[in-house]
C-alpha cells in the first residue's frame, strides 16, 4: 500500500475500501521492516498485543452500521511517556519502569479511544523526555536504545522531516 494521508485513509475507510484490520497489518508490516529486520530505526518500543483484536472490533462495528469516531481503525504510535491502560508499558524510555503497566488511560487516550483509533503500540522516545542531564544524547533510551533517523545515521533523530528536506 502506497503512502496515503489520513485524510484519504479516513475516506477510504468511511466508503469501505480499506478496514482496520487490513490498514493495521501495513502498518505492523513497515513497523517490522523498518524497525526490527531492516533498517532499524529503534522507533518503536513495543507493540499492543490487542491491536488486532481491537481493530477487529472496531471492523465488526463498522459492518453493524453502529456510530463510528472520527478516526475510527486508524492506528497509532504514542509517545512512551503516555500513560495506557491495559498491555502496553509505560516507562519514558527507562529500563527502571520498563514493567509499569498503568491502571488507567491518559486523558489524550481516552480520547483517541473515543474517536476510535488503534493503539498500534509506544513509540520510543529521549529518556524521561530529556529531564535526566544536559547531555544526554538526543533520542537516547536505556530501555530501547538510540532512536535513528530515517534520513541517516548522522541526522538529529527527533527533527522534523521538512528540517530534512530543507538540508538536501
Amino acid at each position: 500500500m502506497e503512502d496515503h494521508s489520513l485524510t484519504e485513509l479516513i475516506r477510504r475507510q468511511h466508503n469501505n475500501s480499506l478496514d482496520a484490520r487490513t490498514l493495521l497489518e501495513v502498518c505492523l508490516k513497515r513497523v517490522d521492516e523498518a524497525n526490527y529486520s531492516g533498517p532499524e530505526f529503534g522507533a518503536v518500543l513495543e507493540i499492543n498485543p490487542d491491536a488486532r483484536s481491537i481493530a477487529g472490533d472496531l471492523d465488526a462495528h463498522r459492518k453493524r452500521g453502529e456510530p463510528l469516531g472520527s478516526l475510527h481503525g486508524l492506528p497509532i504510535l504514542l509517545k512512551d511517556n503516555i500513560a495506557t491502560n491495559g498491555a502496553l508499558h509505560t516507562s519514558a524510555g527507562s529500563l527502571a519502569l520498563a514493567e509499569l503497566l498503568t491502571e488507567r488511560d491518559a486523558f489524550v487516550v481516552q480520547r483517541l479511544r473515543e474517536a476510535g483509533v488503534v493503539i498500534l503500540g509506544k513509540a520510543n522516545m529521549t529518556e524521561f523526555a530529556n529531564f535526566m542531564s544536559l547531555g544526554m544524547p538526543p533520542g537516547y533510551s536505556s530501555r530501547g536504545g538510540q532512536v535513528q533517523n530515517p534520513y541517516g545515521r548522522g541526522f538529529h533523530p527527533e527533527l522534523e522531516a521538512d528540517t530534512y528536506e530543507l538540508l538536501l
